[in-house]
C-alpha cells in the first residue's frame, strides 16, 4: 500500500526478514544517493556507497531486498517503471543534483520560501522535496531548464526548435541519461554475472 503523504506517517525505518533498520530518509541523503551513483566509482563502489547512506553503515544481509527497499523508497512508493518488454526504458535525465545545486536551491527559496541551506536533512522527508520538486512552477528557472532538456522538440516551431537546441547545449548535463532504478539492477545484475563466471571458472580448476 502507498503511504499518503498528507495522512499516512512517512517511512523512516524498515523491516526485513523481521530485523528494524534505520534508513536516511531527509531529502539531502537521497540526493547525495543520486549523486553517487551517478558518480566516477566502479559499480560496486557506488551501490556500496549508497546503501551505506542510506542505512547509516548497517546494510542489511539481504541486498537484495536492501536494495530493492532503497528504490522504492526512492520513487516515494510509486510502482516501478518498466519498458517494453519488461525492461527498463531509457529515461531522459532532466536534472542533476550536483549540476543543478544553485538552480534547485534558487527555486525552493523563489517559490516556496524554503532556504535549503538552512533546512536540516531530517526536516524534510524526501517524499516531501520530491512533491515539491516536481511541481516547480514554470516561472523558475529550474522548472524551465528541466523542459529545455526533455521536451520533445518534433512539435514545435522552427524558431522554437533553434531556441531549445541553444538551451540545451547551455545547460547539457554532464551525467549520462538514465534513472536510478535502471542503474542500480543493472549494477547489481552485473555483480551477479561477475560472481557466477567467478564460481563456474573455480569449478574447472
Amino acid at each position: 500500500m502507498i503511504e499518503s503523504i498528507i495522512f499516512d506517517k512517512l517511512p523512516d525505518k524498515v523491516l526485513i526478514h523481521g530485523v528494524e533498520h534505520k534508513i536516511n530518509y531527509g531529502y539531502r541523503a537521497i540526493m547525495a544517493i543520486e549523486i553517487e551513483m551517478f558518480s566516477d566509482n566502479n559499480d560496486e563502489q557506488k551501490l556500496l556507497n549508497a546503501l551505506n547512506i542510506f542505512y547509516f553503515q548497517d546494510i542489511p544481509s539481504d541486498w537484495d531486498e536492501a536494495i530493492r527497499y532503497m528504490l522504492w523508497f526512492h520513487r516515494c512508493g510509486k510502482e516501478e517503471k518498466q519498458g517494453n518488454g519488461g525492461s527498463h526504458a531509457k529515461a531522459k535525465r532532466g536534472y542533476c543534483f550536483k549540476q543543478d545545486a544553485p538552480l534547485i536551491y534558487a527555486a525552493f527559496l523563489q517559490q516556496y520560501h524554503i532556504n535549503l541551506r538552512n533546512t536540516p536533512s531530517n526536516a524534510l522527508h524526501w517524499w516531501e522535496f520530491s512533491a515539491l520538486f516536481e511541481c516547480l512552477d514554470e516561472n523558475v528557472k529550474m522548472a524551465r531548464v528541466m523542459y529545455w532538456r526533455t521536451c520533445d522538440i518534433g512539435s514545435l516551431s522552427k524558431q522554437e526548435k533553434k531556441f531549445v537546441k541553444k538551451m540545451r547545449a547551455v545547460y547539457m548535463l554532464e551525467e549520462p541519461d538514465g534513472d536510478l532504478d535502471g542503474k542500480a539492477r543493472l549494477i547489481r545484475r552485473n555483480a551477479d554475472m561477475k560472481e557466477y563466471v567467478r564460481s563456474r571458472m573455480v569449478g574447472r580448476k
